[in-house]
């Protein structure tokens, strides 16, 4: 019998990890003109990008640690996203209260003076002083908090940024591959030669391994080197409970320990409770918060505001875990003390670089981004600049912005107002890639609760890479949340059926 011999493609990079790293490197290398493969061993965002606070800010209390650069990077890139993702990226109030016994008042101003003037504001509002008597705070906080300050800073759907740059880079000609995992890699007759778990293999020019936590374990087992810089593993675990308060604004409670902890308002009806930072020495496989941490975080809540929860009122949890990097391994820090900034790693041999990225946050991905392509450049003849400061994210360009938001509306004004505001933040512009038709709900086709349609989902899966409800209800939205288990389980079983019936797939 004849044997059909697979073809081996190439490329000329491949980036392993489809994190928010990982896709912004493919996104910046796509626009480069190199010819680019993402491959990520489960779902884009299933890892730590998913399981972020999910704010695009500076970094206010890396302040205290001294580390000015990384504000400052971190400052100018919030405000070049905000530009560049209008609607996606939303402008948040903080609420720090003082507190007899933790940082002094004037520590607290100081920090938020430099805070405000060491990156540029935009639009965003600056730091005001805040009283907490006979005022709207008054039913919230306990009565310890006398007065206090407020500040500004940016929030995002981390998981769906990351899909947004993934979008990018696959319409400009990368080919991004999920649920494919690089089983090895190595260097053979003037190329890296990759083995995927699909039985395929690939040939590159260039590697990235950007699988953040498993940054060092991919070292060892697809190349089978040692590892280039300590790693440590930091687990940050957030709960999500029913909403403390009906204020648009987030707080910023400082601990006993020196950490601080963020309440944020979350998918209307619920406030997010993180984060914590323990070291991480278990299984990559299932990150999950230990009771002790849901403990710490229930404690935080309740030491300082007057709505009282319990272990019940806690309806979801999720975790993550941070690769920091360590300049030495001998000097061990608090693990809140650990630098956010990041170290790209360059091995060269035989002029076929492989870059491995350490560390990093998710509102300087974009910088991290650039700074990893400009590695290549002695590699490709003729790569230029990055384009990612100029180039716009189709589905929030910012041009005409504000008279498409009117069409918007127009054109879908017989559906929910709810419905519509959830699309355009989710989505933005992509919304009509599967409202095209749509007249009214029926049009939508089958509900599966929560707001969410078969429309919705046939998009998710021609479009967005989707394969499980959980993607769809954990990562591409956050429907999850306002569902019931019967409600979940009847979209997996639907999209199941779909999956056998490809022909159904198309809108």
């Amino acid at each position: 019998m004849e044997q059909t011999n697979k073809t081996t493609k190439t490329y000329d990079l491949l980036i392993i990890g489809g994190g928010v790293n990982g896709t912004g490197i493919a996104r910046d290398a796509t626009l480069r003109g190199l010819k680019v493969c993402l491959c990520e061993q489960g779902d884009l965002a299933s890892a730590t990008s998913s399981a972020s606070t999910k704010l695009i800010h500076g970094g206010l209390r890396y302040l205290e640690f001294g580390d000015f650069k990384l504000v400052r990077s971190a400052l100018l890139e919030r405000k070049l996203l905000m530009n560049l993702l209008p609607g996606f990226i939303k402008p948040l109030r903080f609420v720090l209260p003082f507190k007899k016994g933790m940082r002094p008042l004037w520590l607290l101003r100081l920090g938020l003076w430099v805070y405000d003037h060491l990156g540029p504001l935009g639009d965003l509002l600056p730091t005001a002083k805040r009283s907490f008597q006979n005022n709207e705070f008054s039913p919230v906080l306990k009565d310890h908090f006398i007065e206090g300050l407020e500040y500004s800073d940016g929030w995002v759907d981390d998981a769906r940024l990351v899909i947004f740059n993934a979008l990018e880079a696959a319409q400009i000609g990368a080919d991004i591959r999920p649920n494919c995992k690089v089983t090895s890699a190595k260097r053979e007759d003037g190329h890296w030669l990759i083995a995927l778990s699909n039985g395929d293999s690939i040939k590159a020019k260039a590697l990235v391994n950007a699988t953040g936590p498993f940054v060092n374990q991919f070292i060892k087992e697809a190349e089978n080197s040692e590892p280039l810089r300590s790693v440590r593993l930091v687990r940050g675990s957030h709960i999500v409970v029913p909403k403390l308060y009906d204020l648009e604004q987030a707080f910023i409670l400082q601990q006993d320990d020196g950490r601080i902890i963020f309440t944020i308002p979350y998918e209307k009806f619920f406030t997010l409770v993180g984060t914590t930072e323990a070291s991480h020495v278990s299984s990559l496989k299932k990150v999950e918060a230990s009771e002790e941490e849901i403990t710490y975080l229930l404690n935080a809540v309740n030491r300082d505001f007057r709505k009282h929860l319990k272990r019940s009122d806690v309806g979801w949890t999720f975790s993550g875990v941070r690769p920091l990097f360590e300049n030495s391994a001998k000097e061990k820090k608090a693990a809140h003390k650990v630098s956010r900034d990041y170290e790209l790693a360059v091995d060269k041999a035989a002029d076929l670089p492989v870059i491995h990225v350490y560390g990093g946050k998710i509102t300087t991905f974009r910088k991290l981004a650039v700074d990893t392509v400009d590695l290549l450049k002695p590699f490709f003849t003729g790569l230029g600049s990055s384009r990612t400061k100029e180039v716009p994210y189709a589905a929030f360009d910012p041009v005409g912005h504000e008279e498409w938001l009117k069409e918007f509306h127009e054109q879908y004004v017989l559906l929910p107002l709810s419905l519509r505001n959830r699309w355009l933040n989710s989505y933005g512009r992509r919304s009509d890639w599967f409202l095209k038709g749509v007249k009214s709900k029926k049009d939508l086709g089958k509900e599966f609760g929560a707001g969410l349609f078969e429309r919705e989902v046939r998009y998710l899966m021609t479009h967005e890479w989707v394969t499980t409800s959980e993607d769809v209800l954990w990562r591409r939205t956050k429907l999850g949340l306002h569902m019931t288990s019967t409600q979940r389980e009847g979209l997996q079983s639907w999209m199941q059926e779909q999956q056998e019936r490809s022909d159904l797939y198309q809108l």
